[in-house]
């Protein structure tokens, strides 16, 4: 129904602060004049990720991983951004830069939270699962962990599923 509505509408109101903001947060970035590039560093943090933050994980893995992170977050400062006769490529490349350092960090503190292995993630370190970690974690900006009570699933949608045998299976 929302969807619908905003297709149907002939313009759409934005807040002048939000406007405001977005339109400092380019000029910010497209200023940035510095000896470092978007995608080197977009390619340590996949690698990074890979190394500590994949299915298989402990906790010394995720620590180097967000020490890694932090290394590649400071070097962000350092960003050369400039807009050339192609386009705007470097501010793309420099916005899914924060956003790939912003879901990282996420990802591997919610996975030091996580003190289990559950579905096809699967900590060494420890490889029990545990039913008092059936629960949604998220990770806030300041990096603060939360638990979310998962709602029990729809009994109709467990008929359906039948038994899933999955011992000794581990996706990767």
């Amino acid at each position: 129904h929302a969807a619908a509505t905003a297709q149907g509408l002939d313009a759409q109101v934005r807040l002048a602060v939000a406007l405001r903001g977005a339109r400092e947060e380019i000029e910010e970035v497209l200023a940035r004049r510095g000896h470092e590039f978007s995608r080197p560093l977009q390619r340590e943090v996949r690698d990074l990720m890979w190394d500590g933050g994949g299915v298989v994980r402990d906790g010394d893995g995720l620590r180097a991983s967000l020490e890694r992170l932090d290394a590649v977050e400071a070097a962000t400062a350092g960003l050369e951004v400039r807009p050339d006769m192609a386009g705007y490529d470097d501010l793309a490349h420099a916005f899914d830069l924060a956003a790939m350092i912003d879901t990282a960090r996420a990802t591997l503190i919610g996975g030091l939270a996580r003190e289990e292995s559950r579905g096809c993630h699967q900590r060494t370190d420890f490889p029990e699962t545990d039913e008092a970690l059936r629960v949604n974690l998220t990770v806030d900006r300041d990096g603060a962990v939360a638990e979310r009570a998962l709602p029990e699933t729809d009994p109709a949608l467990v008929a359906l599923t039948g038994e899933l045998e999955v011992a000794g299976r581990l996706l990767e």
